[in-house]
């Protein structure tokens, strides 16, 4: 337990930047001081992310002010699905013996790269492949 808890604060760090986001304290009144971001306080010390996207990517810190100064800092980074091309002939049938060649690539997305793999029946053809994987 912390003796003499004066003020627990939060900030966002990206680069050399460093914004304030919230702090609660002594008294226990919770000010929210940025508009960088949605967030609230949820007691005794929890911040609150709201309506993430990609711009809340960065280090969050958080912080104790007492007789002794605690700090606490995570990574945050949201992910987010690549964007998948298909490129194949438009035929669903194929004649036996023809040949056929079927191209997946993803780009973007985080964490990135994506990987491509084939599937028949729910058994993985061939192996998986960065960004791109052709089928034949």
């Amino acid at each position: 337990m912390i003796a003499a808890l004066l003020v627990r604060s939060w900030s966002y760090k990206n680069g050399s930047y460093t914004h304030r986001l919230a702090t609660i304290i002594k008294n226990g009144s919770i000010d929210i001081e940025t508009k960088l971001f949605e967030v609230y306080i949820k007691r005794p010390a929890t911040l609150v992310l709201k309506n993430v996207n990609q711009s809340y990517n960065g280090m969050y810190a958080f912080g104790l002010t007492s007789t002794v100064p605690i700090s606490s800092e995570v990574v945050v980074s949201i992910a987010s699905a690549p964007i998948v091309k298909l490129d194949c002939p438009s035929r669903n049938e194929l004649d036996e013996g023809k040949n056929f060649t079927c191209v997946c690539t993803g780009e973007g997305g985080v964490p990135a790269p994506a990987n491509a793999t084939w599937y028949k029946d729910g058994v993985q053809i061939g192996e998986a492949k960065k960004k791109s994987n052709t089928f034949n």
